[in-house]
Order: C-alpha cells, then structure tokens, then sequence
C-alpha cells in the first residue's frame, strides 16, 4: 500500500523509478488513464499503520485483504497484462499500470478484500467462437442425416 500518487507518461515514470532515493514504499507512479488518480500528502506526515495479508495467490487469481488508515494504493508486484479485472470488496474496479509495469488498485479507508482475477476477452471470444462452430457442425450433420433419411425413404439410395 502507498499513500501517495503521481500520473506520469512513461517516459518521466522511468526517469523518476531510476533513482536511488525514490520511495517506493510511500510513492507510486501511475500511468495515465481516465481513472489514474494523483494523491499527495506532505512528505514528513505520519501515516496511519497498514496491513496488507496475501490470503492466496494462484495463476489467475490473488487475493489479498487490506486493512488501511487512509486510501491508497495497492501496488502487486505482477506485470500489467490485459485481460486482469480486479474486485474491491466484491465491486469491480479499475487496475492502474504502476511503476511502469506493476498493478495497481485505488483502496479506499478500512478494511477490503482485493481480488485480482485473469479473465481475458481472447479467451471469451474464443468459446464463444467454438461454441458457434460446434453449433453449425451439429447442425449440418443433423440436415445430413435428414437428407439421407429422406432419400433412403424414398428408395433412392
């Protein structure tokens, strides 16, 4: 969890993440997007305790409970790839790219249950092409065999 944010392009979000003094455990660099949110607090300021449990971490699913003072962000050290949604509490939000290739979810004050999840839209478009394709292979057997039905019927074998 870090307390405070900046929206960086890419370029000034490494230029930044290649010096030694920056504090990673108190700053992240967002990449901007509609959603990306700057949050600044005074350096100095003392920051209410977090506790941040990985309660699983499997390939296409981490879970993980936060408990914060303030809101923040979540930073998991795992590579932004499309096709991760993420769940605060059971309500869907939007994963930041962090760091430059972290991700990262805004986390509101108290305690949440985060879960990041991989369901890529290739993959739902791929059953949903399957499936049509199973569809139209059951279908043409089927006129198949009604059609040699018919002819059988008809004594035209």
């Amino acid at each position: 969890m870090v307390p405070r944010t900046v929206v960086r392009d890419d370029e000034l979000a490494l230029e930044m993440l290649r010096k030694p003094e920056m504090p990673l455990d108190q700053l992240a660099v967002l990449a901007p997007s509609p959603t990306a949110r700057s949050i600044y607090r005074a350096p100095g300021i003392r920051f209410e305790p977090n506790e941040v449990r990985l309660k699983s971490y499997g390939p296409e699913e981490v879970v993980v409970d936060v408990t914060t003072g303030q809101e923040g962000y979540l930073i998991l050290s795992d590579v932004y790839y499309p096709g991760w949604r993420a769940e605060v509490d059971g309500a869907e939000v939007p994963i930041e790219r962090a760091n430059y290739l972290f991700r990262g979810v805004l986390v509101e004050r108290g305690h949440h249950t985060v879960v990041f999840k991989y369901d890529p839209q290739s993959f739902q478009t791929g059953l949903k092409v399957t499936l049509a394709s199973l569809g139209v292979i059951f279908a043409t057997l089927i006129l198949l065999g009604v059609a040699q039905l018919r002819r059988r019927s008809s004594g035209m074998v």
